[in-house]
C-alpha cells in the first residue's frame, strides 16, 4: 500500500529536502547529532510538517481479528516520526529516504481532536518514505521558539522614484522562438506524463497490460525523464490504474 503527496498545493520553495534542512540546523547549533534530535523532536510533536514523494506500508494485514491488524496510510503519515522503544526510525540523509520499522499502528482518538498512536504488537509494519522534505518555515519557527535563532526580520518596502517611461520602440519583424528540444519532464509530473503517454501510445491489439507498461517504461519514460526517472517499471504498471 502506498500513497503520494501529489495534491499538496504549498509552494515548492517552502519545502526543502531533508538533508538540506539538516545542514541548515547544523550550521545554527554546531553539531549534526543535536540537529537531528531537534528535527526529530519537531516532527514528532507536529511542530514541523513533512512530505514525501511516496509513502509505502509493507505489512501483512489481517482483517480476521478485531481490531484488524492493518496500518492505514493516514496513520502511517501522522505517526511516522513518533519514537517508541519497540520501533526504529532510520533516515538516509544523502538520498532523502526514511524508514520506520515497528508494530502495526492504529490511530487513537478521544473524539475531541486529540489523537495518539496505538501500537499493536500482534503485527509488524515497515513504512518507507522517499524524497523526504521538511517545511522550512516550520523549522525556523521551531528554532525561534526554542531560542536557538532570532526571528528573521522582514525588510520594509522602500519608496522608489517613479521612472519616466522610455520612448516606444519601433515595430520589429516577428522572430521565431529558439528551438529548445523536447520537453524535459520533472519527477513530480509522473502521473500527468503517464496519462498523456498512454493516450499517445495506446495499447496495441493482443498486447497484455504488462507488456504495454514495459513498452512505455522502456521506450518513453527513460527518454522523457533522463536521470530523474520517478518510478520503477513495477510502479508504473501499478499507477496505470490511477489514470
Amino acid at each position: 500500500m502506498a500513497g503520494t503527496d501529489d495534491n499538496d498545493t504549498t509552494s515548492a520553495d517552502d519545502w526543502r529536502l531533508a538533508n538540506v534542512e539538516l545542514v541548515f540546523v547544523t550550521e545554527l547549533v554546531g553539531f549534526e547529532k543535536l540537529a537531528k534530535e531537534l528535527l526529530f523532536d519537531g516532527l514528532e510533536d507536529g511542530s514541523i510538517r513533512w512530505r514525501c514523494r511516496e509513502l509505502a506500508v509493507d505489512e501483512s494485514p489481517d482483517f480476521s481479528v478485531n481490531p484488524p491488524l492493518v496500518t492505514s496510510l493516514a496513520a502511517a503519515r501522522q505517526f511516522f516520526w513518533h519514537r517508541a522503544t519497540h520501533s526504529r526510525i532510520d533516515v538516509d540523509w544523502p538520498s532523502y529516504r526514511a524508514a520506520r520499522v515497528g508494530p502495526v499502528i492504529r490511530p487513537g482518538s478521544d473524539g475531541k481532536g486529540n489523537n495518539w498512536p496505538i501500537f499493536d504488537l500482534r503485527g509488524s509494519a515497515t513504512l518507507k518514505a522517499s524524497l523526504v522534505r521538511f517545511h522550512h518555515g516550520d523549522v525556523v519557527n521551531y528554532l525561534v521558539a526554542l531560542g536557538l535563532m532570532p526571528r528573521p526580520s522582514t525588510p520594509a518596502p522602500q519608496d522608489t522614484p517613479r521612472a519616466t517611461p522610455p520612448p516606444p520602440l519601433p515595430p520589429q519583424e516577428p522572430t521565431q522562438p529558439p528551438f529548445e528540444g523536447p520537453k524535459k519532464w520533472q519527477p513530480n509530473e509522473g502521473l500527468r506524463w503517464l496519462g498523456e503517454t498512454m493516450k499517445k501510445y495506446p495499447r496495441e491489439p493482443g498486447e497484455s497490460k504488462n507488456h504495454w507498461a514495459d513498452r512505455l517504461y522502456r521506450d518513453h519514460m527513460k527518454k522523457d525523464f533522463g536521470e530523474d526517472i520517478p518510478w520503477s517499471g513495477k510502479t508504473l504498471r501499478r499507477r496505470m490504474s490511477d489514470v
